[in-house]
């Protein structure tokens, strides 16, 4: 995977929305974990947040990792939002990494519409999640039927590095091992 052709996507990460997951310490940590690390790789993260009035903003710690100010949406799929498809279409990168929740949601089907206009959708699995567990294997059953890759977040980083010779390997191999 070429990480000069790769963006980020955090999707509705937000506080009232993440307090109904389980094991959302876990969720936080990873997300966290992928951020840090497309940092490192220098890939454009867009954060977005479904009707930020209502379900409030993302976590502080998340948001000062990214960096710049998350995208608001009333739709389900970040690619019928014309202010989040116009960001990601501008940064001309065909690989869309996903992340955030919910699974069978926001995140399946901004997978699926991505991969409809041409890009690569990446969903990284434990990056993800839903309320309940038969919800997110459903989605995770319709990324595979879609065939969209669903890879681990350290399997994403090994993806993005040619080898132990990048200079960022060092880097992300502590933050993975965190």
């Amino acid at each position: 995977m070429d990480k000069t052709n790769t963006q980020a996507i955090i999707i509705d990460l937000q506080e009232k929305a993440l307090s109904a997951i389980p094991k959302q310490g876990r969720l936080r940590s990873d997300i966290k974990k992928l951020i840090k690390a497309m940092n490192i790789l220098n890939i454009p993260i867009t954060m977005t947040t479904h009707t930020a009035a209502d379900d409030g903003e993302p976590p502080e710690c998340i948001s000062k990792l990214v960096g710049s100010a998350p995208i608001d949406k009333n739709t389900f799929s970040c690619v019928k939002s014309k202010d989040i498809l116009q960001k990601i279409t501008d940064t001309n990168h065909k690989n869309v990494i996903l992340c955030g929740i919910e699974s069978h949601i926001c995140v399946y089907r901004s997978a699926k519409d991505l991969k409809a206009c041409g890009f690569s959708p990446v969903v990284v699995s434990d990056c993800i999640a839903s309320r309940r567990k038969s919800d997110h294997k459903a989605a995770m059953r319709l990324f595979a039927e879609s065939k969209i890759p669903t890879p681990t977040l350290e399997m994403l980083v090994f993806l993005l590095l040619e080898g132990t010779f990048c200079p960022e390997f060092k880097e992300l191999m502590k933050i993975l091992r965190t």
